[in-house]
């Protein structure tokens, strides 16, 4: 699971495959990861880390000159010739091969956020469906040549739920990875965030790697049938 072809997940077992049936999008921009998920994800943005969070409403199944993967963007276009008018935004490999655009390489299935020009955070946000306590683990993975230099976030509700990561920035390396319980009450949030790291959003791409599962009585996590 936390290899090199990453992927967004939700639930124990419930490995999201972009390939998988094809997205199911609302105008809303709030996205159903699988039939067995639990919880709900929404990808968007903010202007700064823990304001107001702005979901992306337009979503870009091959996306102009993406080479087949899909966006979604706040924009009313996304193109690669103009990141300026095009992020922040978010991404996915929908393809069974590696996809090569410009200076990043999205592996099969990969999902990856990019912030924006104006030092906007690209984010995916899960929303719990009740109260509980929650396993999580996510990781963040540089994927630009560049290299990326990103700030990655983990907030529960707005607030900070693991210490700030640091992709190739104050000597970072090119990956984050957090792991903790969480305890949360029905429509809480958590957010996780990619900003571009104080030093301009180019060759800022950054794969997220999650895993939100709901903790067994017995102190371990759920699996996948129960």
């Amino acid at each position: 699971m936390w290899g090199a072809a990453l992927a967004l997940t939700a639930s124990c077992g419930g490995v999201f495959e972009a390939q998988d049936g094809g997205p199911s999008v609302a105008v809303s921009g709030t996205r159903s990861l699988s039939r067995s998920c639990e919880g709900a994800w929404t990808f968007g943005w903010s202007s700064a880390l823990g304001s107001t969070f702005s979901p992306y409403i337009h979503y870009f199944p091959a996306a102009s000159g993406y080479n087949g993967l899909d966006a979604w963007s706040a924009s009313a276009q996304v193109r690669l010739e103009d990141p300026y008018g095009s992020l922040p935004a978010a991404f996915s490999n929908p393809r069974m091969n590696a996809v090569r655009v410009s200076t990043l390489t999205a592996q099969p299935g990969q999902f990856f956020l990019h912030p924006g020009p104006r030092g906007q955070y690209s984010i995916a946000r899960w929303t719990a469906p009740r109260a509980g306590a929650y396993d999580l683990r996510a990781r963040f993975d540089g994927i630009d040549v560049g290299p990326a230099t990103t700030d990655v976030h983990v907030q529960h509700n707005g607030q900070d739920a693991a210490p700030a990561g640091y992709i190739n920035v104050n000597r970072g390396g090119n990956s984050f990875s957090f792991a903790a319980r969480l305890a949360v009450e029905g429509g809480d949030t958590i957010d996780f965030d990619v900003g571009d790291g104080g030093n301009g959003f180019k060759n800022d791409s950054t794969a997220l790697a999650v895993s939100v599962c709901e903790a067994a009585e017995g102190g371990g996590p759920r699996g996948p049938s129960e």
